[in-house]
């Protein structure tokens, strides 16, 4: 019971909320970050693994902006900016 009310709690502060959302959305970019890096490093191919270093590095920009996100909206943004492209897939 402590625990839910510590979540509404939480919930209710715009500051806990961003900062949650901030962390998760970090979580989230990090570990694909994480895979296209171990994907890079796997490949035979060199174009493929450039792709994915390129793709890797954006990442990490995406993530070096993320602590400026002032609003949950800013930071939907950044996570939908990390997300997959939809019209140049990455192949191996």
């Amino acid at each position: 019971m402590l625990l839910r009310l510590a979540q509404r709690q939480a919930y209710q502060s715009a500051e806990q909320t961003i900062a949650l959302a901030r962390n998760i959305a970090a979580a989230k970019i990090q570990n694909s970050r994480l895979l296209l890096m171990r994907e890079a490093r796997q490949t035979a191919k060199e174009s493929s693994e450039q792709a994915l270093r390129g793709a890797a590095g954006e990442l990490a920009n995406t993530l070096t902006a993320l602590p400026q996100a002032g609003s949950p909206e800013e930071i939907r943004g950044n996570e939908g900016y990390a997300g997959p492209p939809t019209s140049e897939p990455l192949t191996t």
